[in-house]
Parts: C-alpha cells; structure tokens; sequence
C-alpha cells in the first residue's frame, strides 16, 4: 500500500529506493501545461486575441518553472541538493515572461489606434478548454507527499491558481466581445493581465528578496555576535 501522497507504484517504503513521485508528478503537470500552452497558442493565432497570448505568455513562464522543478525533482532524487538549481530558472523565466508581457502591453496600446479584428469564439473555447485543466493541476499538486512540500511547490501552487484567474477573465472577455463587437475590450484585457502578471512577478521578487535577506541576516548574527551572558 502506497503511502499518503505518493504512487501505488512508489517502491520507496525504505531507505534503500529513493523516490520518484516528485519527478513524476512534475512531468504529468508539466505536459498539462505545455498541452494548455499549444491550445492557447494555436486559438490565440486564429482569434487575433492579445489576451490570449499574454495568457499564453504567462503559462509560457509556467512551463519553464515546471521544466526546472522536473529537473530538480530528478537531481533530488539521485542525490543532489534542491538549492543549486532554481536560483538560475528564476532569473530565466523573469527575462521570458516580462519580454512577452511587454511586447502584448505594446501591442495592445497600438491596437487602440489601428483595431483588430478578434474572433471571440476562439477566445472563449480556449479559456473553457483550459480553466479546467488547471483545477485538475491544482487538485493534483495539492496532493502530492508533504516532504516534497517546499518553497517551490507553494509558488507553483500560486501560479495554478492565477492561471485559473486569468482564464477566466478571457472568458469574460471574449463575452464582452462577442456581445458588444467591441474588439478593444480585448486590448485592455491583454493589458490587465499583463500588468497583473508584472505585478505578481514584482511582489514574488520582493518577497523573495526580504526572505533571503532575512535568512542572511539571522545566520551573521549568529554566526558573527554571540549572545552574551
């Protein structure tokens, strides 16, 4: 009988097998993500939505992490330590999600002078095809074993939960498309995922920054001034 949180198959009951769960619960999100990427590519090209690319940008930034935490969870379980290896994803998929949430904030603004048309259709069934794939991610990364619970898992957790956000506001949007004919709600659509995705991106460095400068703080103090008696 397979303990909570891992595999029916997961031989590691011991200490003589290292366990795999980790590594492969990752690939399973990971070609989750990578699905949900191609669906919101392909509907994005055939709509002409903004949205649906920033939306796409986004789980671009997703599967990158998904990627690194894999690759992690592999190192993990033939014996390497988990902080050598996600400092540099983190940085990498910064660069990737503000390059694309740039170019869709750019373009959505000269859209307002040159309107696109946008075939709403495709916006809604991507967004319905998608949102619940990932309540499908989120479910199954909640379940996972606690000891592969860490920083990691949180964020990523996060970031399932604001994709879900985000498919959802394509929904609305492309409703407000289709029943208006007003493609430009579809601009500041694409903006206000851009800039919340930014934001996201803003807070998560913040915290992260204040976290390590904490811990950094905490090991000179005690390492460096004792406490007197």
């Amino acid at each position: 009988m397979a303990l909570p949180g891992h595999r029916a198959s997961c031989t590691a009951l011991s200490n003589e097998e290292r366990c795999w769960c980790e590594a492969k619960h990752y690939a399973e999100m990971l070609a989750i993500s990578a699905f949900i990427l191609v669906v919101e590519l392909v509907a994005g090209y055939f709509s002409n939505s903004l949205a649906l690319f920033a939306d796409a940008g986004h789980v671009a930034g997703d599967n990158l992490s998904l990627i690194i935490n894999l690759i992690t969870a592999v190192l993990v379980a033939r014996g390497t330590r988990r902080g050598k290896v996600r400092p540099c994803a983190f940085r990498a998929g910064l660069i990737l999600l503000v390059a694309v949430i740039m170019w869709v904030i750019a373009e959505a603004i000269t859209r307002f002078g040159d309107p696109h048309n946008v075939n709403s259709v495709y916006m809604i069934a991507a967004a319905l095809i998608c949102a619940p794939l990932t309540v499908v991610q989120m479910r199954s990364h909640g379940l996972v074993a606690d000891e592969h619970k860490d920083d990691a898992h949180d964020v990523q957790h996060r970031h399932f939960f604001k994709d879900f956000l985000i498919h959802c506001s394509v929904i609305v949007g492309g409703v407000l498309v289709l029943t208006t004919g007003l493609a430009w709600f579809d601009s500041i659509l694409s903006i206000f995922i851009g800039l919340f995705v930014l934001g996201d991106l803003a807070l998560h460095y913040m915290v992260r920054h204040g976290s390590k400068k904490s811990t950094e703080h905490r090991g000179h103090n005690h390492s460096g001034h004792p406490h007197s008696h």
